[in-house]
């Protein structure tokens, strides 16, 4: 993703309004997944209460282990048929509304996408600027690919849902507890990715891609968190200071 200072400001002002209403869409659907697995989670409690009053004390450790891995769930996951019988219907209720909830991401990023890349094309100029150009091309790229931005790999990976390129079929989430695919992860500065096993990955300039050490793309991002204010005006925003940053975003 272009810096501020390399952002054209022609641009600056079309790229705050998109950010803001995709934005919003961030913040609905990470709230919207929050409240479902919270309700998953209290499912579970009471499937294992019931279980350690049956006394049966291996079932009731294979929901503490579902608990623990709650957060890793996602759209993609597929459902665990070892889980205690009462709570497999849960899960499996949790798994569609994750699906329902991206789905929905997905359908509502189409309309901020579709105006700002009227407003790219609306843009003046280009033929006697090149690297305005350029970019308009690369900010209408970047639309093509996931929900939203990663600015930096410390702050925004973790939450964060993408697709492997050999693979794009299946959905996998950075999540919160440092886990991916059930080993570790670690940000290694802003746009350094490395796991457990060795392998390290680069946080592409469009902010919506990881690349390995062959320079091709390994994955793609479906869907980024909300990006945080306190970055806009500086980061991705051009010209834009950080008070019509917020604004904007409140409109």
């Amino acid at each position: 993703m272009l810096e501020s200072k390399e952002l054209d400001p022609l641009i600056a002002p079309h790229a705050a309004r998109h950010r803001a209403e995709i934005d919003k869409i961030l913040v609905k659907a990470e709230s919207a997944e929050r409240l479902a697995r919270d309700a998953y989670l209290v499912q579970l409690d009471r499937v294992e209460a019931d279980l350690i009053a049956k006394g049966d004390a291996n079932s009731a450790a294979a929901i503490v282990a579902e608990r623990k891995g709650a957060a890793g769930i996602t759209p993609a996951t597929k459902e665990n048929g070892n889980l205690p019988k009462k709570a497999q219907g849960p899960q499996r209720t949790l798994i569609k509304e994750l699906n329902k909830i991206h789905e929905g991401a997905i359908a509502a990023a189409r309309r901020p996408n579709s105006v700002y890349t009227a407003a790219l094309n609306s843009i003046p100029g280009t033929t006697d600027n090149p690297e305005l150009a350029k970019q308009i091309v690369a900010e209408k790229k970047r639309l093509l690919l996931g929900v939203g931005v990663v600015a930096n790999l410390e702050t925004d990976l973790a939450g964060t849902l993408w697709r492997r390129v050999e693979n794009n079929k299946v959905v996998h989430v950075f999540t919160l507890d440092k886990k991916w695919e059930g080993s570790g992860w670690a940000a290694h500065g802003p746009n350094r990715v490395r796991f457990d096993w060795g392998t390290v990955l680069i946080l592409a300039d469009e902010g919506n891609m990881l690349i390995g050490d062959d320079g091709k793309p390994n994955m793609t991002l479906e869907r980024a968190r909300p990006s945080k204010v306190e970055e806009w005006g500086w980061r991705s925003l051009g010209s834009f200071s950080r008070e019509e940053a917020q604004k904007a975003r409140k409109d």
